[in-house]
């Protein structure tokens, strides 16, 4: 048996306004035209045009997913591939849909289809691991949803074993936040990292634990530590995507901006950008990385002093900020001057 084309409510609705004009040439047939029979005819296929396109939006709204605070299950998905307040606001969405949203999720898991979200190739060169972003952030999705998720349990563990590192990952924390699991394990694989100088797929899965990954910080902190930058730098970029308990993160961010590798300073000034007005208490640090060799660094520095324009603490940056809003680079000298705005702004200096 051939396979039947899939039901298309636009190409249907065309074909019945197409069909009018031939109404109309049957009506008239023989030269006697009957209006009253064309438009009965017209009604019939207006009336069935309007059945489609009901029809078609209801398809197209059951494609987006269950709502939750106006929003479809497809819009907070993209938002969970974001960062910051977007992500956490995401992560509770799925949460309090709970099991309404679970087979929508688990379709969206073995759609193997690209994300509507990313429209650039860009996005696929930059992360090349995200090429199955669509299956990670529902997996990851479905881990935000917990227990109510068990369903799913079965189409995770074959995920487990893919060959994407993204996908396996993303798989193997959902896991552990529908079943409950201790971290015990993780905790173990870390302590290994600071030996082997070896990850694996522990980035990811930490990322995708996101809040219930909070009590192996003390953990990554201490791998930032570390003498390696390769084992720090990618410790600082976890912690970044984490953004959990500021009070020990942020002052370890702020010393490493003093690093002597660049991709260290650049990474931990990326974090602190995450962290966003958390980050006050490395105002400082901040300050004093403006002047970074790498202009990076410094962009990351501004952009996170921004976020605290309205906060006394950055009323301290204004010297810095007024010297940078004339700096040769242009990205620079745009933040520099929209951030030293925002300050005055916010008060008398």
């Amino acid at each position: 048996m051939r396979n039947r084309p899939p039901f298309d409510p636009l190409k249907v609705g065309c074909g019945i306004v197409g069909s009018w004009p031939t109404v109309l040439k049957a009506e008239s047939a023989g030269g006697i035209f009957n209006y009253a029979r064309a438009m009965k005819q017209f009604a019939s296929l207006l009336t069935a045009l309007v059945m489609l396109l009901v029809a078609g939006l209801f398809l197209f709204s059951a494609s987006d997913g269950p709502k939750y605070h106006g929003k479809s299950a497809d819009r907070w998905l993209s938002q969970l591939d974001g960062h910051g307040t977007s992500q956490d606001q995401a992560r509770a969405a799925f949460s309090a849909m709970g099991a309404e949203v679970v087979p929508w999720l688990v379709r969206r898991l073995n759609s193997n289809t690209p994300a509507r979200w990313l429209r650039w190739r860009f996005d696929f060169e930059r992360l090349p691991g995200k090429v199955k972003i669509l299956t990670m952030t529902a997996a990851t999705a479905l881990g935000d949803v917990g227990p109510p998720a068990t369903a799913a349990i079965p189409d995770l563990l074959r995920l487990t074993h893919h060959d994407d590192c993204w996908v396996r990952s993303r798989a193997k924390a959902a896991l552990i936040k529908i079943r409950g699991d201790k971290l015990d394990d993780i905790q173990i694989q870390l302590a290994k990292v600071e030996q082997t100088g070896e990850w694996n797929d522990l980035p990811q899965i930490l990322v995708g634990l996101g809040p219930k990954a909070e009590g192996l910080v003390p953990a990554l902190v201490t791998l930032v530590a570390t003498g390696n930058p390769r084992v720090c730098g990618s410790a600082l970029d976890i912690l970044a995507e984490l953004r959990l308990a500021p009070q020990i993160v942020v002052p370890t961010l702020a010393n490493k901006l003093h690093s002597p590798d660049d991709n260290v300073r650049f990474s931990a000034a990326m974090a602190l950008n995450q962290y966003g007005a958390m980050a006050r208490p490395a105002t400082t640090a901040l300050i004093q990385a403006m002047d970074d060799k790498w202009d990076y660094v410094a962009h990351n520095a501004i952009l996170t002093i921004e976020q605290f324009a309205t906060a006394a603490e950055a009323k301290t940056a204004v010297p810095a900020l007024r010297r940078l809003s004339t700096h040769h680079t242009e990205f620079i000298r745009t933040s520099a001057q929209r951030t030293l705005d925002k300050i005055q702004r916010s008060g008398p200096l």
